[in-house]
Order: C-alpha cells, then sequence, then structure tokens
C-alpha cells in the first residue's frame, strides 16, 4: 500500500503554483515548486508536507493578508475539490490569527473546496465564543461543506486537530451547534455530528445520554442514526444506559456453548480460530449486541480490545453459532508481543465466557 503522505507530491505542488499564477502573475511558479520540492521532501510525513505547501506560499503571495486571501479563494474555486486543497485552509491557520474576520470569511469559502476543520482550531482556542458565534451562523448555511464545519471544526477531540478544552470542560456551546444540524438532510454532515456527539461522550457521559434519549424521543427523520453512531464508545465500553437504549437488556437468560479455540498456541502473523454457539433459553425473542475481546500483552502488562461480531434479534429456545478468526500478524497501529492472550465472549455488555492461548515467536 502506498503511504498516505504520497497523497501530496510534486503533482500537487505544481498544479496549485499553476493555479495561484493565473491569479497572481507575479508568482514565481519555479521557484515555489522548488522550495516546496526541497531536499528534505521525501523524508517529510503527511502533515509535514501539507504544513510546508502551506508555509512556503508565504514567501510568493503578496504581504497583505488580505490579498493573500482573495488569491487563495479564487485558487480553491480553480483547483478540483478534494484532500489536496488542505494546504489552502492551513496556510490561514498559521497566519490568519491577527485578522479575524478576514480569516473566518475566507475559511467559509475553501472549506467548500477541501476542509477548514484544523484550521479552525486556533481560532477556537484563541477566542472560542466569538468562534463559536460564527460556527453557529454557519449550521444553517446552504453549503453542507461549510454545515459540516460548523460541527466537525468544534469536537472536543479532533484526531489531528488536538484537543478543545473549552468544550471538554463545558460542551453546551457546542451542542447548542448539533441541535441544528442534528437532523441535516446531509450524510456528510450527520456523520459528523455523530463523531461530535461521541467526543462529547467521552467526558460527559450522562449529558451526551440524556441529549441522545431526548433527540429519539423527538422522533426526528435521522435520529437514532446519528446517535447510534454517536454513543458509539459508550456502546463499546459497555455502558449500560447506553445498551438499554438501543433494547439491550441484561443478558440472563442468554448461554453461550461449545467455545472453542482451535489452535492452543499461534506465532505472530498468524491467525487464531474460534467458535461457539448462542442459545437463548427464554421463551420469548432477545436483541443482542455479540463482541468478543482480546486481552493483549504490551510492552509492559496488557491492553483489551473490542471488536463487533453482529446484532440481531434471536427468537426463543433459538440458538446461532459464530465461527470467527483473529489475525496476530503486526499493524502499523498495533504491534503484538509474546505470552498468554485472552479471547472472551461478551453479549449485551456482559463477558459470558473466556478462554486463552499463547501466542509465540514467529
Amino acid at each position: 500500500m502506498e503511504a498516505l503522505k504520497n497523497l501530496f507530491n510534486s503533482k500537487v505542488v505544481e498544479a496549485i503554483a499553476d493555479s495561484t499564477v493565473k491569479f497572481h502573475p507575479e508568482f514565481k511558479v519555479k521557484q515555489y515548486v522548488g522550495k516546496v520540492l526541497n531536499e528534505n521532501w521525501e523524508d517529510k510525513e503527511l502533515k509535514e508536507r501539507i504544513s510546508h505547501i502551506a508555509v512556503s506560499l508565504k514567501d510568493f503571495l503578496p504581504s497583505d493578508y488580505k490579498k493573500a486571501c482573495v488569491i487563495l479563494e479564487k485558487v480553491s474555486e480553480d483547483l478540483p475539490s478534494g484532500f489536496e486543497q488542505m494546504p489552502l485552509p492551513t496556510f490561514i491557520e498559521f497566519h490568519g490569527l491577527n485578522d479575524f474576520k478576514t480569516s473566518i470569511n475566507t475559511l467559509e469559502k475553501i472549506t467548500q473546496g477541501s476542509t477548514g476543520e484544523f484550521a479552525i482550531r486556533p481560532f477556537l482556542k484563541e477566542n472560542p465564543k466569538r468562534t463559536l458565534g460564527k460556527m453557529k451562523k454557519w449550521a444553517t448555511s446552504k453549503n453542507e461543506h461549510v454545515r459540516r464545519l460548523s460541527s466537525e471544526g468544534c469536537r472536543p477531540r479532533l484526531p489531528w486537530g488536538g484537543n478543545f478544552q473549552d468544550a471538554i470542560d463545558d460542551p453546551k456551546p457546542v451542542l447548542e451547534i448539533l441541535e441544528i444540524l442534528k437532523n441535516d438532510n446531509s450524510l456528510y454532515v450527520r456523520k459528523s455530528v455523530a463523531n461530535n456527539l461521541n467526543d462529547i461522550s467521552k467526558d460527559h457521559a450522562d449529558i451526551a445520554l440524556q441529549t441522545s434519549a431526548r433527540w429519539i424521543r423527538e422522533n426526528h427523520q435521522y435520529a437514532k442514526w446519528i446517535v447510534k453512531k454517536g454513543l458509539r464508545g459508550l456502546l463499546k465500553n459497555a455502558n449500560p444506559n447506553a445498551l438499554q437504549m438501543f433494547g439491550f437488556s441484561a443478558p440472563t437468560l442468554i448461554e453461550v456453548r461449545n467455545f472453542i479455540i482451535q489452535e492452543k498456541s499461534i506465532k505472530i502473523v498468524e491467525r487464531i480460530n474460534f467458535s461457539f454457539t448462542i442459545k437463548n433459553k427464554s421463551k420469548s425473542a432477545n436483541k443482542l449486541r455479540v463482541e468478543y475481546l482480546i486481552d493483549f500483552q504490551k510492552k509492559k502488562g496488557s491492553s483489551t480490545k473490542v471488536f463487533q461480531l453482529s446484532e440481531f434479534e434471536i427468537e426463543g429456545n433459538a440458538e446461532r453459532k459464530f465461527n470467527k478468526y483473529q489475525s496476530f500478524a503486526d499493524l502499523t497501529a498495533r504491534k503484538h508481543y509474546t505470552g498468554k492472550h485472552k479471547i472472551s465472549i461478551r453479549i449485551n455488555g456482559e463477558v459470558k465466557s473466556s478462554l486463552t492461548f499463547d501466542l509465540l515467536e514467529c
């Protein structure tokens, strides 16, 4: 698989330069491209490349910030929409804090060609009340990219964007924005609302649950979808109130039978195969959320990861069999360590059965 950083390559840099010179004839294309694609370019990772492209623009655009922003707006309209436009809002992020009005208005325009969710973060930290006020207005925009920015940009714990501590401390101003967008007709926006709600649930589970319950009671068209996605962290952590909200009651009469791990030990890079059967001993149907948990050995201690298998309704006195495998090949995000590991079967938040196996050096 090609490295993600290579999304930003010489073609992207040249495209930005070729577009910029259309609207700023003094722009020195060759010098700019040479400055960006210097001897250190290949060593730069994704975020470093985006930042480097943006910072390098400063030396070739007008020193008047307002004029530079006008050019960037035109470049954004000229270039194909997509992630490759990310250096444009990044320019605002790095150079625009001293001119709030110009920066915010420019972000509103160029987010439509890419996304301004990271660029808005310094403004939220510097002037949260003013920035959130503008973002609340964006929530009513006719453009889905602008509406999405109003939600995604103020997420309390935005990946790559750092934490928005004010929202972690008090999510109420952010929830005012989500209230406007909770029934948005754009899936792009609704995903962002759900992600924001999930962030809020990490620090204020009660507020997230109360808000979610009210949205479901109000019976908006997309309420259940947003809430289910927005409470995914609480569901994964077996929060009883979140489980109950979606009908996953205590699995008193649910049994796990014939839980078998086929291999007593495997090597790193191999996979473990396991199977089990769920039996509903009740005469009535039950709604089940079935997960398996693996306790992974780490350098120090262990950590548990939850994997969702299925959600379904099982009839009274019925059975359902599962066959599953889990790979133990090293990944970028997960390195495996030798030692005793444990697999557990969890139903509606309750661990029903566990088995162990050994992971060996390959």
